[in-house]
């Protein structure tokens, strides 16, 4: 419990930070606190410094059920943006408003795929999936091959749940896990 914080603690500080400086958007995970309950969560954070959405991990790994409750909504969040431009790289005096709807995903919650079907019907144009995979994906480098789960991964070529998930609810998926840790899922 000593490592959860609030979605404003210093997690949202640092990807603040990193957000304005990039002049992106950074999506990162946490351990949050919201009154007794914790939970596995991400939030989004707009390059302007502003939390801008949030998201909570529904389906809970084994480790997770230790400390964390689940989630109870999808998230979306939508982004709007002026560019001005034809879009080519060339200046002219037009300007545009594109929105781009990003989903949230967290870790396990790929495992289901529910999930991806979701993202789909909520129209989500890119799924972000900050995650914390500990062995069987991280550990080693190595991702195991499962035919049954997924029968387009190859050793050379090795597709994962979630590329399954993109490319059958047609949206762009950016899975980033944990680089280096001294703490387990759950302590």
């Amino acid at each position: 419990e000593d490592f959860a914080e609030p979605l404003d603690g210093p997690t949202f500080e640092w990807a603040r930070d990193l957000a304005e400086h990039y002049n992106a958007y950074v999506v990162c995970g946490l351990a949050e606190r919201a009154g007794t309950q914790l939970y596995n969560s991400a939030i989004v954070v707009a390059p302007s410094g502003n939390r801008i959405g949030s998201a909570r991990k529904i389906h809970l790994a084994t480790h997770d059920r230790e400390w964390a409750t689940p989630g109870d909504r999808w998230a979306i969040v939508e982004i709007e943006q002026t560019r001005s431009g034809d879009g080519e790289g060339k200046p002219d005096e037009s300007e545009a408003t594109e929105s781009v709807r990003l989903g949230v995903l967290i870790g396990s919650d790929t495992d289901v795929a529910e999930s991806g079907a979701i993202m789909a019907l909520k129209r989500a144009d890119v799924v972000a999936v900050p995650a914390s995979w500990h062995g069987e994906i991280a550990g080693d480098g190595k991702i195991a091959i499962n035919p049954e789960i997924n029968p387009h991964a190859d050793g050379r070529n090795a597709m994962v749940l979630w590329d399954e998930m993109a490319w059958g609810g047609q949206y762009f998926a950016v899975v980033a896990n944990m680089a280096e840790s001294t703490r387990s899922p759950g302590g």
